[in-house]
């Protein structure tokens, strides 16, 4: 497949594919970890877990990844983790991400879905 590509870019696509790999085991491997202790938590708390793993898979791509699209990757790092923060009830991570008129109508759509949000330290 990489055969007729410029030496350069077939580094780059060879580099890449390595990354993807070891990404893939380390992911498979953290999620063997957490599995079993996991099923005592609830759906958010284990949703808020899944957001966490794909925050640290898109990490690693950042890390090899061009200026341009690993800015890219790092804000989709970002959206996860708050994500993964406010599964776990964290108020602030909610608001902050939110225009002050839309919290009461978050909250109330939040509650709707049995999440509870607890402001912490």
């Amino acid at each position: 497949m990489t055969d007729n590509l410029d030496p350069t870019l077939r580094r780059m696509v060879e580099n890449a594919d390595q990354v993807e790999r070891v990404a893939a085991e380390q992911f498979r491997a953290e999620q063997a970890m957490i599995t079993p202790s996991a099923k005592h938590l609830d759906e958010f708390t284990r949703a808020a877990m899944v957001l966490n793993l794909l925050a640290n898979g898109r990490e690693q791509y950042a890390e090899n990844a061009p200026e341009g699209v690993r800015e890219n990757l790092l804000r989709e790092v970002n959206a996860f983790r708050i994500g993964a923060k406010v599964l776990a009830g964290d108020a602030w991570a909610a608001h902050s991400t939110l225009p002050s008129w839309k919290w009461d109508e978050f909250d109330r759509a939040v509650s709707a879905v049995g999440l509870e949000l607890a402001y912490g330290d």
